[in-house]
């Protein structure tokens, strides 16, 4: 990893790590990742893409439906028309395993761990809304929003408060 883009990366990983009172969270050395779980069901990776200056943060919502998948997908590709249901966010889809991600690219010029925080915090409340939709199967209505509108959720939607976030609710998952 070139000197700067890994002095700003893992700064902005360690003041995210210090708002959430971890110590010690840091990419895996095999695949530049750091998974955050949120209460304790929400596994929300964080991966490194050196060569596109890039910060990726990524979520596996669910599965395809075995019924109706011509109409999930149209409702998938329908909400990244632009970012319309995904506030800048892509859904994406694995066809092998019919497995759904939800993901973010971060510029890592300039990122600290207030914005890598605040983006976390939006791609899990998108992700529970996509998920939900992908265990029910009925099709939401998607409402736009504009890709720099502020992101209406924080962390206290998914774990309580933010310094309750060492009792549990955020945890660091060492993949070593």
């Amino acid at each position: 990893m070139s000197d700067s883009f890994n002095t700003q990366t893992i700064k902005a990983l360690t003041e995210l790590g210090e708002v959430l009172g971890f110590s010690d969270l840091e990419f895996d050395d095999e695949d530049d990742t750091c998974l955050l779980q949120l209460d304790g069901k929400l596994e929300i990776g964080i991966t490194l893409n050196e060569a596109s200056n890039e910060v990726v943060v990524h979520h596996c919502i669910g599965r395809l439906p075995e019924e109706n998948r011509y109409d999930v997908v149209e409702q998938l590709l329908e909400a990244n028309l632009f970012w319309a249901g995904t506030r800048g966010a892509t859904l994406s889809i694995e066809r092998e395993r019919g497995d759904v991600f939800l993901a973010r690219a971060l510029n890592a010029n300039g990122l600290d761990g207030a914005r890598l925080g605040a983006v976390i915090a939006d791609l899990a409340d998108i992700a529970e809304y996509w998920g939900a939709f992908l265990e029910k199967g009925t099709i939401p209505q998607v409402k736009g929003v504009a890709t720099d509108a502020p992101s209406q959720v924080s962390f206290s939607d998914h774990s309580q408060t933010i310094s309750e976030a060492s009792s549990g609710n955020i945890s660091v998952h060492d993949k070593k």
